[in-house]
């Protein structure tokens, strides 16, 4: 880690295929439904950019 980078890491559970799992992770229209705003360009080198504060209430 770079020094002054800030990271945070989690570990959770999906009970759903890895395939619908992937297909939100890698598409930005189904990953701001489950956590707000995204950007995903899901290629080696790509961009993933999520906001978690646009999403619905726990």
């Amino acid at each position: 880690m770079l020094s002054g980078e800030r990271r945070i890491e989690q570990a959770i559970r999906i009970d759903a295929p890895p395939e619908r799992v992937w297909a939100y992770l890698t598409d930005a229209t189904r990953l701001a439904r489950w956590w707000g705003r995204a950007q995903a360009d899901p290629r080696p080198g790509g961009l993933l950019r999520v906001a978690m504060d646009g999403g619905p209430e726990p």
